[in-house]
């Protein structure tokens, strides 16, 4: 049985790890881009915008983070998922869409309307139609000269 919650701030060490590791696992971009992102916070950082950013682990029983959702402070209310990563041997075992749903839960209490995602990759768009987005945009040669595909899910309904 595997569990959802926040992090810990003693606990960002664990968690930026895992996160550089899901990105590099998962993420198909320059090494510039990876290197980027695998790096962009620091323990501190992430100690100090914990009461504010959504750092959502999913655990095995052994304690072991196997999924993780970074998400931004929600803005005019619309909140942000900045990375849904699971890792590859975890993968349709159902982590994602429960990390996916704690992160609506938490968003809709912090009283968000909209939720928006990109993502590097045409095929995950699939995916997050199962849980309910819709694709909005593509951003040709975005970041990292790379295209990125804008997804959305009304919270409110």
């Amino acid at each position: 049985m595997h569990s959802v919650r926040t992090i810990q701030p003693s606990e960002a060490g664990q968690y930026l790890n895992k996160l550089g590791e899901f990105i590099r696992e998962s993420i198909e971009l320059p090494e510039k881009a990876l290197t980027h992102y695998a790096h962009q916070f620091n323990e501190q950082q992430v100690a100090e915008l914990s009461e504010l950013w959504l750092f959502l682990v999913c655990v095995s029983e052994t304690g072991e983070i196997e999924g993780l959702i970074l998400g931004s402070p929600q803005e005019g209310g619309v909140a942000t998922i900045v990375w849904l990563l699971v890792s590859k041997n975890s993968q349709g075992l159902g982590l994602g869409k429960k990390l996916f749903a704690n992160a609506c839960d938490h968003y809709r209490r912090k009283g968000a309307h909209k939720l928006k995602l990109t993502t590097s990759e045409e095929t995950t768009t699939n995916y997050y139609k199962t849980l309910g987005m819709r694709l909005e945009g593509i951003h040709k040669n975005h970041w990292w000269e790379h295209d990125f595909w804008a997804m959305g899910l009304d919270l409110n309904k």
